[in-house]
């Protein structure tokens, strides 16, 4: 495709194919797919567009926006790419060269995820003026689209259209077209939303890294919470890290972010994140964490040291394999469970009537003991199996 407009700086994908529809004078979507992508049947998506090898061909004669960088300087995935393990950071950039029929969604975590994108048109007004002054036009910048935060980190709230990107799944509006319509608006708890879009636009920024692991997060938080006097031994002090928390984010805040409900739960999110990491959190729940704890580091220093957290495998198994005497505690521990499971089995010991709390104590402060027995008590149940059979 000759004269493909060249992406100006923050400008999603999304906008930049607007601009070629607009350039082009095309008034068929259809007709703007074709010539863009060969392809009438791509949605148009303002997040974490895919087909980027097809526009990375169309800029190719510029000498830059390879694939790598369309997608880390013009769409949102830097807001979940460090949060997610390596594989699937990669597994996601592969499906963002190519059709990926909504997958990169599923993976991110996004369709799960309590903090939801609406949909619908921004901009800052102060904004569009200087995109007038300096390009003549106006463009749809990425940071304006982040989900739950509709706040310029410069100049305030953002004006909403009533219009959404997603009603025509087919087609792209250009900003110059759309900036005249009709806006609602509501200037509460703005500065605290620019406070935190400003963390965003940070995290934005961050170059192509190596995703950290979960276990890097999970000491990453342990770590914070020690640091900042929240611990009692090795447990954590998740009522502290409560009260702190909740006396620096506005509760109005968390309510409209999709944040706030279970906050103080045993499984609310707040607490989990201060305990082993199985899953990944939003970008908005990390920032909030480091907003107030964190108040003065830089987001690219926080996520340097999550990365620089030494991944020592082999410490977990070398505490476990010193296997000192067993206390009077543990050798009784032993004979109960050795009861239970001679007449139920290890399935069945563990689903019954304080076989639950047994099995947790016993893994926990009596291991190698425990999973030996029950592996050979395993084999018995198997061979048994086998010559019933």
């Amino acid at each position: 495709m000759l004269n493909f407009p060249v992406p100006y700086e923050s400008e999603t994908i999304y906008s930049t194919i607007a601009r070629a529809g607009v350039n082009l004078a095309f008034l068929s979507p259809k007709q703007l797919l074709d010539e863009v992508f060969q392809d009438r049947k791509v949605v148009a998506t303002m997040d974490l567009p895919c087909n980027l090898n097809k526009i990375a061909g169309h800029l190719q004669g510029t000498g830059r926006f390879d694939v790598s960088e369309l997608i880390y300087r013009h769409t949102l995935f830097p807001l979940y790419a460090v949060f997610v393990p390596e594989s699937i950071r990669l597994k996601a950039i592969e499906l963002m060269c190519e059709s990926s029929g909504g997958a990169v969604h599923m993976m991110l975590g996004i369709a799960a995820s309590n903090v939801k994108a609406d949909g619908y048109f921004r901009y800052c007004k102060s904004c569009v003026q200087s995109q007038y002054e300096c390009y003549g036009v106006a463009y749809w910048k990425r940071e304006w689209f982040l989900p739950a935060l509709k706040f310029c980190s410069e100049h305030g709230e953002l004006s909403v259209m009533k219009n959404s990107f997603k009603e025509h799944r087919h087609s792209y509006f250009s900003a110059s077209d759309l900036i005249d319509l009709s806006i609602t608006k509501d200037s509460k708890r703005a500065e605290f939303g620019q406070k935190i879009s400003s963390k965003a636009i940070e995290l934005l920024q961050i170059p192509p890294i190596t995703s950290p692991s979960t276990d890097q997060w999970t000491a990453f938080y342990k770590k914070l919470a020690s640091d900042m006097s929240y611990t009692k031994g090795k447990n954590v002090c998740h009522s502290s890290i409560f009260e702190r928390f909740i006396a620096s984010v506005p509760e109005a805040s968390l309510k409209e972010w999709g944040l706030y409900e279970g906050l103080n739960s045993e499984t609310g999110w707040l607490k989990t994140m201060f305990r082993k990491h199985r899953k990944s959190f939003s970008y908005l729940q990390h920032l909030l964490i480091w907003y107030v704890f964190l108040p003065e580091l830089e987001v690219e220093e926080i996520i340097r040291q999550v990365c620089n957290i030494p991944l020592n495998k082999t410490e977990h198994r070398a505490v476990i394999e010193k296997n000192p005497e067993p206390s009077a505690e543990c050798l009784k521990k032993r004979c109960e469970w050795e009861g239970v499971v001679k007449k139920l089995g290890v399935k069945g010991a563990r689903s019954s009537s304080g076989g639950g709390s047994l099995y947790a104590w016993l893994y926990r402060h009596d291991r190698i003991y425990f999973l030996a027995f029950n592996a050979n008590y395993k084999k018995k149940e198997n061979v048994a199996r086998v010559q019933k059979v």
